[in-house]
């Protein structure tokens, strides 16, 4: 069940998905790791994001974003 406020809303909604499915991003993923329990949920998962994109040979990055406005700042950004 899709939960849309009109039909062409939901077909557009659908048809973004199929367009998506398996495709990998242009730009490089950034994967954020921060001492806020609340956001840091998908932690434990991201070891298998690693493994899964570079199967498809795409770019990911590891950082930790515990830093001034949540910025990461450039020594915390590590390329896996």
């Amino acid at each position: 069940m899709l939960t849309a406020r009109s039909l062409a809303t939901a077909k557009a909604l659908v048809l973004q998905g199929v367009n998506g499915d398996g495709s990998m991003p242009h730009q490089p993923v950034i994967l954020a790791k921060s001492s806020d329990p609340l956001r840091n949920f998908r932690y434990f998962a991201f070891d298998d994001a690693i493994f899964n994109t570079r199967l498809c040979h795409g770019s990911i990055v590891r950082t930790n974003s515990d830093s001034v406005l949540g910025k990461p700042t450039s020594s915390a950004i590590k390329p896996v």
